[in-house]
């Protein structure tokens, strides 16, 4: 087409024309806030539950000896470190208990109509059972719920299994359920087994042999007697003559 048969149009409604046809656009952000629980005491720089217990201990002590009027009596008196008594090492294992417990959303389990959990006056989550009359402690009746994702429980069970001579899963089941309500606590002990070492050198299948090669064929194919003969032993064979002589 020549230019002289282009179409003629009015550059000057350009502008005008696509602001009008221009369609406004919104933009909606929802944004939530999600509180992140950080542990006080980590769980995951060892492997040894005493050793946590007795961290828990010391830094309890250290908290509770920090306020300023135990640091004024304890000014003009020798520091002595003593190791964590029993109540220190019961309240450290509370502590942990309830840090585990907060992390991990335990409280949610308060509101499963099907499970009787309910907590007890140290604040700790419980599983109330039927026994409650039963002639049996207090922690077997109601045993403390520990998170099935939380290291405690592996803990708890490796020292128990080291406790017991490296039971095996029965008995470590029921030593764990003295006290404690770990979900799927089986496989928790299916696992201990498999990565304690002494267990998997006690429980190691014996060496095998190779397999046995094929038998010669003198030995198989049918021959008449004394055809082949071997001898044993060749000697010497030293013996001792009546007078004492070789």
């Amino acid at each position: 087409m020549s230019p002289e048969n282009w179409p003629v149009k009015d550059a000057s409604n350009l502008r005008e024309q696509s602001d009008d046809e221009e369609a406004e656009t919104c933009y909606h952000a929802s944004v939530s806030t999600v509180q992140v629980r950080h542990p006080v005491w980590s769980l995951e720089s060892t492997n040894d539950y005493s050793k946590v217990i007795r961290v828990t201990a010391y830094c309890a002590r250290f908290i509770r000896n920090a306020s300023k009027g135990k640091c004024l009596s304890l000014k003009n008196k020798a520091l002595v470190t003593i190791t964590p008594s029993a109540e220190e090492a019961i309240l450290a294992e509370q502590l942990l208990i309830r840090q585990e417990q907060a992390t991990f959303k335990s409280e949610e389990l308060l509101q499963n109509k099907q499970v009787n959990v309910n907590v007890d006056d140290k604040g700790i989550i419980r599983k109330y059972s039927r026994l409650q009359n039963a002639d049996i402690s207090f922690d077997i009746a109601n045993p403390v719920h520990i998170p099935k994702q939380s290291k405690l429980g592996y803990l708890i069970a490796y020292r128990l299994h080291k406790e017991a001579s490296h039971c095996g899963i029965n008995q470590l089941l029921y030593d764990i359920r003295q006290k404690y309500w770990i979900p799927q606590d089986r496989l928790l002990c299916k696992r201990i087994l498999k990565h304690c070492v002494v267990c998997r050198k006690q429980n190691a299948a014996p060496y095998r042999y190779p397999n046995m090669g094929p038998l010669p064929t003198e030995r198989i194919s049918k021959s008449p007697p004394f055809s082949h003969t071997g001898v044993d032993f060749m000697g010497p064979i030293i013996v001792k003559s009546p007078s004492g002589e070789d």
